[in-house]
């Protein structure tokens, strides 16, 4: 502990901010039993430390220096835990305040002459208040904080307040003291407490008609015989503390003694008002109440009826308080939050890993990445470039499952990625266009399949991908069983990765498709027959597997299907060794992505599609991304071209009815009838009983498949139009672009 912020040192009574070339500068320290004063003239037999220029002394009974500074009975031997030096205007030291520790407790000491201390203040020691010095050549318009101890002073100077305070404690305060005040602005912080509030008044009092201007501050929500340091230390900021000064009223000789709120309130209740004053509280569109508070510095918004909101007022109350919180508290300050937020609080989107603050009808987009890291920063990204930035304005939900993304560095190049995810060369600007996509809050978003045979690391570049963009645990999971669970995981989740699937179920491939675009359910709230609950969502998904289960139509038309090639013997690595070098290479790739971000914003607004296919935003944003990373014009889009028709097929190949109509073209042009008399004829299409798959069982069954399996037939130069109805039957006719002269192929 060296002898600086007001602890001077025992042996001589200076410290290291005292004046220079006077004799009574000491520069030492305390380090156990030991003090090392730099004082020669107070080191009589004491030997010097050559390396840090001191002298030890022993704190207690016989010292080398042939002086006992503290006798083993003396009250005085205790243990020293900070020094406080009052100096008068010049800065000449007059006394010190001594606190001790175990237990605590405070001694006064004056200066008699060459740096000498002497225990004791007699009454020809003129009394100033602390920090006269300083004070005495501030700026008078400057508040000059009065606080209740010397501890208080150092905290407020500490946030860059001018503080004060008294010798000896509440009570003590002179009027002399007032006159050394004369002319400034005072702001009297009473301690929470009776003796406290009475000294505050008595403050103030003798103030009036010196000072400028006097104000007595309450601190609302102190624990008993709390201060100015536990008002700080509680999570609030400075800026409360000058606002509450803001609105206190001027102090005035008849105002009326300031009462003791816990007679009219008890603890638990001013904690919720507190909390009521001190939280930011909104709600979702949708109705859900959030609450922002500052936890370790950093701001955090907290569903309100959530455990984390539960274990921050717990953990309030407790620092608060001497004791725990009782069910009740917990229950009632929960219900007054969730009333404020959603009749007084304002509507703001909830965002959960990405965030968009581009202003509504501009194409200035501002995107932000939340990085989790538990010190509250976050990627701002524009068409202009990007930038770390700590505590960002969007409300951003940060689910326990959530996991820390480095922090980007510039200079690196995404194809450091190529060493970690297994793909074909010829699909990597379709991966990263689907991996910049999922970083935007924009979508809607491609379902990104990766396929392969066993040992192509598929799971290990899924793995990667979500690690890159949206780090939580568990990294992968399985296919949830129902949309409704669906829906639920998509809820503290942004980048969805399932991993090794099999098959996806008619109503699951549905929900996939809905998520992808922007969907949501409704469910009744729990214990309430009226009420319900939405879930909305819009995800960014990576599916992988084996086996080819991505075939229904709706969902080939969104699924950008990547290939795992065979991984040899040879090129095969080792756990430990992949994510070692992944996560040295995360931040550079995390930055890399960034800047194909940003690139791609810059071109997005120039980039004129000759035709838009299906997910035509992601198509631009495709063509975008890859024309700033150097590809050609047109590449991206001629192999976003070429995996469609691929998928495409492959959903007409397990199709029946498609097989049959392709069988049907090798015998005519056109065909037209209702769909009664289509189903009869394909199902007598020579072959038919071969092409295996379920056939629809009725009409309406047959125009259903029919509209799914649309799009990929017209890929194929078979187009399906409904002209009408023929009493009261549907009515369909079929076109084969070759005509019956050049019989139409399967392409499968």
């Amino acid at each position: 502990m060296r002898f600086e912020h007001g602890r001077t040192c025992p042996i001589c009574g200076g410290a290291a901010g005292d004046p220079r070339h006077q004799g009574v500068r000491c520069h030492g320290f305390i380090s156990g039993k030991w003090v090392h004063c730099s004082r020669k003239d107070f080191a009589g037999s004491a030997k010097e430390n050559v390396s840090s220029g001191t002298f030890a002394h022993l704190a207690r009974g016989a010292c080398p220096c042939g002086v006992q500074h503290a006798r083993d009975d003396d009250p005085r031997a205790k243990e020293i835990d900070a020094t406080y030096t009052y100096r008068d205007v010049d800065g000449v030291p007059l006394y010190q305040v001594v606190r001790f520790r175990n237990p605590k407790d405070f001694r006064q000491r004056h200066f008699v002459g060459d740096g000498r201390m002497k225990w004791g203040l007699p009454k020809s020691i003129k009394r100033v208040i602390y920090r006269l010095d300083r004070i005495a050549f501030n700026d008078v318009t400057q508040p000059v904080w009065i606080v209740e101890g010397e501890k208080d002073v150092h905290r407020l100077e500490e946030a860059g307040l001018v503080a004060t305070t008294n010798a000896m404690g509440a009570g003590k305060w002179q009027p002399a003291y007032a006159d050394q005040l004369a002319g400034h602005v005072c702001y009297v912080v009473p301690d929470n407490d009776d003796v406290g509030r009475e000294h505050a008044r008595k403050v103030a009092s003798s103030l009036m008609g010196k000072a400028t201007k006097v104000k007595v501050v309450e601190l609302p929500g102190l624990p008993d015989h709390g201060d100015v340091s536990d008002f700080l230390a509680g999570g609030r900021r400075l800026d409360e503390l000058l606002a509450l000064a803001g609105k206190a009223p001027e102090f005035r000789l008849d105002a009326p003694a300031a009462p003791d709120p816990k007679k009219f309130q008890s603890q638990a209740d001013a904690m919720v008002r507190t909390a009521l004053e001190r939280c930011e509280f909104w709600r979702t569109p949708n109705g859900e109440a959030f609450a922002t508070v500052v936890q370790k510095g950093t701001v955090v918004d907290l569903p309100v009826n959530s455990s984390r909101m539960t274990d921050w007022l717990f953990d309030e109350y407790v620092t608060h308080n001497d004791d725990f919180p009782s069910p009740d508290f917990l229950t009632t300050a929960r219900a007054a939050f969730q009333s404020r937020a959603r009749i007084h609080g304002q509507v703001h989107k909830a965002w959960i890993r990405v965030a968009d603050e581009t202003a509504e009808g501009t194409k200035d987009y501002v995107f932000w990445l939340d990085l989790c890291d538990g010190e509250g920063h976050a990627v701002r990204i524009t068409a202009r470039g990007w930038e770390v930035v700590k505590n960002p304005p969007m409300k951003f939900l940060r689910p326990d499952v959530m996991r820390a993304l480095p922090t980007p560095e510039r200079g690196g190049s995404i194809d450091e990625l190529w060493d970690f995810v297994n793909v074909d060369p010829a699909d990597r600007c379709l991966l990263i266009a689907a991996l910049t996509a999922f970083m935007r809050p924009r979508g809607p978003y491609p379902l990104l399949v990766l396929g392969g045979e066993q040992g192509s690391a598929k799971s290990t570049s899924t793995r990667v991908l979500k690690r890159l963009v949206d780090d939580r645990v568990p990294i992968l999971g399985s296919l949830p069983e129902t949309p409704l669970d669906l829906w639920v995981v998509a809820g503290s989740n942004w980048l969805l990765t399932f991993d090794n699937i099999s098959s996806i179920a008619k109503s699951m491939s549905n929900a996939l498709c809905q998520l992808a675009l922007e969907g949501g359910m409704e469910r009744r709230k729990l214990h309430t027959d009226a009420e319900v609950s939405v879930l909305e969502a819009m995800r960014p998904m990576i599916l992988n597997g084996i086996d080819e289960f991505a075939r229904a139509p709706d969902l080939v038309d969104r699924v950008v299907m990547l290939n795992c090639p065979k991984i040899g013997d040879s090129g095969r690595r080792e756990e430990d060794e992949v994510w070692t070098g992944f996560h040295q290479a995360r931040p550079r790739i995390l930055g890399a992505l960034c800047d194909a971000i940003a690139g791609g914003l810059k071109l997005q607004p120039t980039i004129r599609l000759a035709s838009k296919p299906r997910m035509a935003d992601f198509a631009t944003w495709g063509e975008a991304v890859c024309r700033h990373l150097g590809f050609a014009e047109g590449e991206f889009l001629a192999a976003m071209t070429s995996n469609r028709d691929a998928s495409s097929s492959m959903a007409l190949e397990d199709s029946p009815v498609a097989a049959a109509i392709f069988e049907l073209g090798r015998r005519q042009g056109t065909w037209k009838g209702t769909c009664q008399s289509l189903l009869t004829e394909l199902r007598t299409t020579p072959g038919a009983s071969d092409f295996g798959g379920v056939w629809p069982r009725s009409p309406r069954g047959l125009a259903s498949h029919l509209r799914r399996i649309q799009p990929g037939l017209r890929r194929e130069g078979v187009t399906i139009e409904w002209p009408g109805k023929v009493r009261h039957e549907r009515v369909v006719e079929i076109t084969w672009a070759s005509g019956p002269a050049c019989p139409a192929e399967k392409p499968f």
